[in-house]
């Protein structure tokens, strides 16, 4: 009944804080608003690619050694062209043309020469696009068949499917799903990191653990204290899954192809995304949850630990900063991961208590964790969130009266 009480009022204080909202929606919340301000900018840098591709130049001067430019297409482009190089430069110098090219005998191997008017670091590349464009254009003129110059355009669609076990494997769009448990993994670390780290931070520095004590045992009342973490952070962790099953379900069942969908009016980097099928991989998705469940519990008693070891939060600090690191560390050989996990350097990641956690759901996203590698790194991690448990219970006995300096472990373990 102890334990019940311990979790009805952690729960209930945490969820009537208004800090706790505001972090929990304030990612999301980012979420959305940088992606909104990504497409933007992507849409805004695609317009203005589009309309440097276009005629801006009024007027341009050109000379051609290597005879591929066609005149009439530079003629149709405002272009004129000179023998005289030295004519050109003075032209644009003196403001009566906007630009002057000269192409080499070989712009294959050598470079096209631009001589314009400033017109600003962005738009001086509609002078490099000019360029291209008409000797694309002409080059393109003297191909007779028009497949050939599809191809030179590179307007060559390429559709590959793979085999897994003689069934047709999803690709990428397997990884999508499972790789959620990774983020979610993340996020709950670095949001509820504070609030682990000062579970009982509250109750020593007010000198009020003591009182607390005499009504229930130590060990209840960590078990409170963790179980009611798990059920903010399950909260949390509700408060990111359930907008992005939603919006991963109507993205997948608008996938171009689907439901009459034209892939050819979906742009950008939104229609490699829009074109994967996500599927749902049973193992993938078990392992995934399992790794998540064991690797949050073992940070979260570690965390936990760190602020019962250390009288202040200003101390405590120090502790939570490696135990942090440790979680994250994959992040930096994340390509590692999915390219060569073999190699030692990930292998030794992957089975460390603390970063096993973030390595094996980036892994088994990816499918790079085998089934026995799977059941290894589930072992690890609750047995180490088990053994954490039995040391946090030894510290919490002796760790939550030790007010002016940090908790001898030694001691601690010593102690019944």
């Amino acid at each position: 009944m102890n334990i019940w009480n311990v979790i009805v009022f952690e729960v209930g204080r945490t969820l009537r804080k208004p800090s706790f909202w505001l972090t929990t929606l304030l990612i999301p919340i980012l979420i959305v608003v940088i992606g909104g301000i990504a497409a933007l900018a992507s849409l805004t840098s695609a317009q203005a690619a589009n309309s440097q591709s276009g005629n801006q130049v009024a007027s341009f001067e050109y000379t051609d050694a290597s005879g591929l430019i066609d005149a009439e297409l530079a003629s149709k482009a405002n272009g004129t062209l000179i023998t005289d190089p030295a004519l050109g430069l003075a032209d644009v110098q003196a403001g009566r043309v906007d630009a002057f090219i000269a192409f080499p005998q070989d712009p294959a191997t050598q470079a096209i020469s631009i001589a314009a008017v400033d017109a600003g670091i962005v738009e001086n590349g509609k002078y490099d696009s000019l360029a291209r464009s008409i000797l694309d254009s002409s080059v393109e003129r003297r191909v007779d068949d028009e497949r050939a110059v599809q191809i030179l355009r590179g307007d060559v669609q390429i559709q590959t499917t793979t085999y897994r076990g003689g069934e047709q494997a999803a690709g990428l769009g397997e990884a999508i799903v499972p790789l959620l448990f990774a983020v979610l993994f993340f996020l709950l670390i670095t949001l509820m990191g504070n609030q682990m780290l000062s579970a009982f931070l509250e109750e020593k520095e007010n000198r009020v653990v003591e009182m607390v004590l005499t009504t229930i045992d130590a060990a209840s009342l960590l078990a409170g204290k963790i179980v009611s973490l798990l059920i903010c952070g399950l909260v949390q962790a509700s408060v990111f899954v359930i907008p992005a099953v939603i919006g991963l379900t109507m993205l997948n069942g608008q996938s171009p192809g689907s439901q009459g969908v034209d892939p050819a009016s979906v742009d950008g980097d939104f229609a490699g995304l829009a074109s994967l099928s996500l599927t749902l991989d049973p193992q993938r998705m078990i392992v995934g949850a399992l790794i998540l469940i064991g690797a949050f519990c073992l940070n979260m008693v570690s965390v936990v630990s760190v602020g019962m070891i250390m009288p202040t939060a200003k101390e405590a600090g120090g502790l939570f900063t490696p135990v942090m690191l440790a979680s994250v560390l994959p992040l930096y050989i994340a390509g590692m991961m999915v390219t060569t996990p073999e190699n030692p350097v990930v292998q030794a990641v992957t089975y460390f208590p603390w970063s096993g956690g973030l390595t094996g759901l980036v892994r088994n996203a990816f499918g790079t964790l085998s089934l026995g590698e799977s059941v290894t790194v589930i072992a690890i991690q609750f047995s180490a969130a088990a053994l954490m448990y039995l040391l946090a219970v030894r510290i919490c006995r002796t760790g939550l009266i030790s007010y002016t300096k940090p908790l001898n472990l030694r001691a601690a373990l010593r102690s019944n």
